[in-house]
């Protein structure tokens, strides 16, 4: 009756890791998709930067002159129109709100690459056959809390700093954060189930 029991648990697992493998394929797919998406959004926002920190004296003059642009001048102002914003109290391109804009940008999309980092080396694990319950994988979820939890922070402290920024963005990462934080703990858990079962066998 143990050997039985036994049987039936080792074929209900295979089969479940059979599966699993078999669906990391596809998330492996589209994870690299979305890194891919995430660093060349990061590329054009640096190159937006580098073109900024060298021509910076044509752009602001091709953005003051508005209508009537042509060629190269147009691309440029397309490109740089809704990036750079206007204060209008003072009349004209607020620099530091462009800078902050920019550098949020790049690190937003520094940040998903990341995490898309995380879950595509999780299931490639998974797709190579090894047990999805690891500290290895594990670890990739509690960076992803950690970066999350980090975002949090950082929103939350510059509500104070900053004039017109809102508490409420920093809950979004917030629960993110917890969200990779309770699965760490559940694969954490899932680590030392499998370390007894593989002892125990």
């Amino acid at each position: 009756m143990v050997t039985m029991r036994t049987s039936l648990d080792v074929n209900s697992k295979a089969r479940a890791l059979t599966r699993l493998r078999a669906e990391s394929k596809t998330i492996c797919q589209a994870a690299k998709l979305l890194i891919g998406m995430y660093l060349c959004s990061g590329l054009f926002y640096l190159s937006i930067l580098a073109a900024w920190i060298v021509f910076q004296d044509s752009v602001i003059r091709i953005l003051e002159q508005g209508d009537g642009l042509k060629g190269w001048p147009l691309l440029v102002y397309v490109l740089f129109q809704y990036i750079v914003p206007y204060d209008c109290a003072a009349g004209r391109l607020s620099l530091p709100a462009f800078a902050f804009s920019l550098a949020a940008r790049i690190m937003v999309s520094g940040i998903g690459a990341y995490i898309f980092y995380c879950i595509l080396k999780v299931f490639q694990s998974i797709q190579n056959g090894e047990s999805p319950f690891t500290a290895r994988i594990t670890g990739y979820w509690k960076r992803c809390s950690s970066v999350f939890a980090a975002i949090a922070m950082i929103l939350f402290l510059a509500s104070f700093v900053l004039r017109g920024a809102s508490v409420v963005l920093s809950i979004f990462p917030l629960i993110f954060a917890c969200f990779f934080y309770a699965l760490s703990l559940i694969f954490e858990y899932g680590t030392c189930l499998q370390t007894e079962s593989d002892e125990t066998l």
